[in-house]
């Protein structure tokens, strides 16, 4: 996970943050879940699925911005 620095929107603050991982299809799609539920705005910018050519696994980039007062 890389914080960028944030930047100042109005009333909020947005902080991009881009997220390199790797999981199964179904931990990936909790860790969007969590990320969407935390109570925070978040909005996914650019998210780029690609699967293992050696295993079960899926490759995940993702950019997204979370929103702070």
């Amino acid at each position: 996970v890389q914080p960028k620095s944030g930047a100042a929107e109005k009333t909020l603050t947005r902080i991009p943050v881009q997220m390199m991982f790797t999981g199964t299809f179904v931990n990936i799609f909790k860790m969007i879940h969590a990320l969407e539920t935390t109570g925070r705005t978040v909005v996914m910018e650019k998210i780029t699925i690609a699967k293992s050519d050696t295993d079960n696994r899926c490759r995940v980039d993702l950019l997204a911005s979370i929103f702070s007062r």
